[in-house]
């Protein structure tokens, strides 16, 4: 019989926590484990309800987290798991924030286990925001019966010192061998955007506050001194996209920065690289980091971003450092690492999906 389980999200998940959820749902072996969503996002058409449903997932859809919609949602969620009641036994939610409203008075429609994953080691960069968080987050030690987190430090931040050995870490894994270095991909990539004779850094993130692009960029003007045959390369979208793309026109470095969109080649980019730049304001553990070391590839990353995960190929710099010991750091790093060692050290670190998607699957299966 098919375990069902409900996975709730506040809202589209893109970025991190969406990969790492898709990569564990698609690692499951769908004749014991069916993982359904609720998602706070009325578009029923997204990139990621299309890629959980082609692999068996049903997604509900609901209204929009908002004060004006509290009352509607509360009435919603209540008939939801009547609607479903005995269906769904574990409920696993992925937005801290939110356990008060979809924990509350569950237990009477059948919900034994009731889980909430830590992804992050802050409640938000807006300092509103992360106070209206930390309150909405109050609730969780009272309505949560299992604690999980992507890693030690985002445990202990959400749940606190005294209950981290209560903490199951599940580690934000990928499919490791698909970012095995690989030479003839690296060279057909670099011919494809004609950066052949050149040293390339990259960045791969949303255009958003905390991934810092105007730090970034301020450290490769101070790159571009020591060495001219450098280039950046800017992988993803985002709100602050149009103002980063504005601070490399005023800065003159049109002909040195690529920007390259949102990519599903993210795996044969990383090949073409030669640094990682991850100048983070905060970062618990970037997918995007996971994904670089599996690729053997050396990386630049602030002291914010947790060192729990580094398993020899990044160097960290803190942000109160000028971008000229950014810099300096770059090209201290380049070439700095054995590059075909990645899948190994990554996969002994536990973040090969295949392997850590049949503990959780076993984990699951294990709860009555």
């Amino acid at each position: 019989m098919v375990k069902k389980i409900l996975y709730i999200m506040s809202n589209e998940p893109i970025g991190g926590v969406g990969s790492v959820v898709k990569n564990y749902q698609s690692h499951f072996e769908r004749d014991k484990i069916q993982i359904d969503f609720i998602i706070f996002d009325p578009r029923e058409d997204t990139p990621f309800n299309r890629a959980v449903r082609e692999r068996g997932a049903t997604v509900y859809t609901f209204p929009l987290l908002s004060v004006k919609n509290i009352g509607k949602l509360i009435v919603l969620i209540q008939r939801f798991y009547k609607t479903h009641q005995g269906e769904y036994e574990i409920v696993h939610i992925h937005s801290p924030n939110i356990v008060w409203l979809c924990f509350w008075n569950i237990r009477r429609y059948g919900v034994k286990f009731r889980i909430v994953h830590s992804h992050s080691t802050l409640y938000s960069n807006n300092k509103l925001k992360a106070v209206r968080n930390k309150i909405l987050c109050l609730p969780i030690k009272g309505m949560t019966d299992i604690y999980m987190a992507c890693s030690k430090a985002a445990g202990e931040f959400l749940f606190g010192k005294k209950n981290i050995n209560k903490v199951i870490v599940v580690r934000n894994a990928i499919d490791c061998n698909r970012y095995k270095y690989d030479p003839q991909i690296r060279k057909k990539v670099r011919k494809e955007l004609e950066l052949e004779d050149k040293i390339v850094i990259g960045h791969v993130g949303h255009f958003n506050k905390e991934k810092n692009h105007t730090f970034l960029i301020d450290i490769f003007e101070q790159a571009l001194q020591i060495k001219q045959n450098i280039v950046l390369v800017l992988v993803g979208e985002g709100i602050l996209k149009e103002h980063t793309i504005k601070k490399v026109k005023e800065k003159g470095l049109e002909d040195k920065v690529l920007f390259l969109g949102v990519r599903n080649d993210v795996n044969e980019l990383l090949q073409a690289m030669d640094v990682l730049m991850l100048p983070s304001l905060f970062e618990g553990i970037p997918v995007t980091g996971i994904e670089a070391q599996a690729a053997g590839l050396p990386c630049v990353m602030s002291t914010n971003v947790s060192e729990e995960f580094n398993v020899g190929f990044i160097s960290y710099v803190d942000l109160s450092e000028s971008a000229d010991i950014w810099a300096k750091r770059i090209f201290e790093q380049y070439h700095a690492t054995d590059r075909t060692q990645g899948v190994k050290r990554m996969t002994e670190a536990g973040y090969d999906i295949h392997i850590e998607a049949k503990k959780l699957q076993d984990w699951y299966l294990g709860l009555d």
